[in-house]
């Protein structure tokens, strides 16, 4: 569910700020609101995203793209767990050493990202800037 969510959520965004007045679209991006903030009196409608906003939200689209990969592997795993990662490493025994590598640079592009973000609100440099230095 998080790689899918990893896409359909900024997809959404991305979608919902180019048609503000699509009430499904702008429906489902304040129910995520109010569910992440956990605030129920969030109302409509939604401001259109900032220029720097936009570029973030496409990226995070390309994140999510990336991400989704994962969802054969995932799937797999959760029906056929062990017996099946088993057989994968017989027939394919470079693949455990993909598996961590993949893992790895999925994990240092997350880390940059927080990194970028974190930065930015703290005020180092403008995420406009902060963000073109992660691409």
């Amino acid at each position: 569910l998080v790689f899918a969510g990893s896409l359909v959520s900024p997809l959404l965004s991305v979608w919902s700020d180019a048609a503000p007045d699509n009430k499904i679209l702008q429906g489902s991006q304040l129910s995520l609101l109010r569910v992440v903030r956990r605030d129920l009196n969030i109302e409509g409608p939604l401001p259109r995203f900032t220029p720097t906003e936009k570029y973030r939200a496409i990226s995070l689209v390309a994140i999510g793209v990336v991400a989704s990969l994962y969802l054969p592997e995932s799937i797999f795993l959760a029906l056929y767990g062990e017996s099946w990662w088993s057989t994968s490493l017989e027939n394919y025994p470079q693949q455990g050493l993909l598996e961590s590598t993949t893992a790895l640079f999925g994990l240092v592009a997350a880390q940059a990202n927080i990194s970028i973000t974190n930065s930015a609100r703290y005020g180092v440099r403008p995420l406009i800037e902060l963000a073109n230095l992660g691409t």
